[in-house]
């Protein structure tokens, strides 16, 4: 909202909630893939980061590669699989000696 990114938290919990492009909705399709299209290959990356889909190397790590994963994604999300790092970490903490 007013041109802000949002917080991380924010973001994250509306991508969980996102349940896949509206299906008979053809105009909202091809100005996803128009986006697509048009967005340089860093904001692509950004973007697999986000949705924790792989970057790809040769034949998959180009351009056009990289727009039809993250079309499919739009289309049908699902979850990586991958477990949460952060919740893995025992609590850090520091004993200071005095």
């Amino acid at each position: 909202m007013f041109g802000t990114p949002g917080k991380a938290t924010i973001i994250k919990k509306n991508i969980r909630a996102f349940s896949g492009l509206p299906e008979g909705d053809e105009k909202a399709k091809s100005r996803a893939e128009d986006i697509l299209k048009r967005a340089f290959a860093t904001t692509l990356n950004a973007l697999l980061d986000l949705f924790d889909l792989p970057r790809g190397s040769g034949e998959d790590g180009k351009k056009e590669a990289k727009e039809k994963r993250i079309f499919d994604w739009l289309i049908k999300p699902a979850p990586s699989g991958n477990k949460n790092l952060k919740g893995e970490c025992p609590p850090f903490s520091i004993d200071v000696m005095m």
